[in-house]
């Protein structure tokens, strides 16, 4: 076979085939990420049954939504498919919110994945100053994750990077509020008085659970 034995022309064949099989492997082996069958319409659901809520601007009882608990178990296996959607102008306000709320279970590692997605669609104008704003200081009955990991490396670098950007006067005073320890101050505070009063509706967070213990978070 024109000096190519049989043997090397086989082992050609087998490289080329292994060659084939990695880059053109479909996108959902080469991702850990868990589908969801369409996540906007799970977004404008979980908003649609909490309108009353999120018409008057206040999302306490989102977090009780069990659509929204599972939804936000999930963060970090939907993080793609919220900065797609929150890329898109077609969705409402009140969904939009919902969104990012949703990512408030995020792990450190993820949280500065999305944080940094979340910062290239603000510069891009596809997300508005409130938006981003939610996103980085949560309201009181959803976990921070910045505040609670306020000296992790990770954090204080994708922090720091924010810092770098033009971004609100309250956007920029917050960050370093986080960054010196004293938004988690104020997070065990508000916690510690919201349990003291007997509302649970402050204290539902898994990473904040005050209400049995009737004890600020450590």
């Amino acid at each position: 076979m024109n000096g190519v034995s049989k043997n090397s022309l086989l082992a050609m064949l087998a490289a080329v085939t292994m060659c084939l099989a990695v880059y053109l492997r479909p996108a959902a082996l080469a991702t850990k990420e868990k589908p969801i069958d369409n996540y906007a319409e799970a977004v404008a659901a979980i908003a649609k049954d909490n309108e009353d809520f999120v018409a008057i601007d206040s999302f306490s009882g989102v977090h009780n939504d069990p659509n929204f608990i599972e939804l936000s178990r999930n963060g970090k296996e939907h993080i793609n498919d919220c900065l797609v959607f929150l890329g898109s102008r077609s969705h409402s306000p009140d969904e939009r919110m919902v969104a990012i709320l949703s990512m408030h279970e995020l792990d450190v590692e993820h949280y500065v994945i999305f944080a940094r997605g979340l910062l290239n669609l603000y510069e891009h104008g596809d997300v508005n100053d409130p938006e981003f704003t939610t996103f980085l200081f949560p309201r009181g009955a959803f976990s921070s994750v910045p505040a609670e990991n306020y000296n992790n490396p990770l954090v204080v670098d994708v922090l720091n990077d924010l810092l770098s950007h033009k971004l609100p006067l309250w956007s920029t005073d917050g960050i370093y509020d986080i960054l010196s320890g004293k938004a988690l101050e104020q997070i065990r505070e508000f916690q510690m008085k919201c349990c003291s009063s007997g509302r649970r509706d402050c204290c539902s967070s898994g990473r904040m659970d005050c209400c049995s213990s009737g004890r600020a978070p450590k």
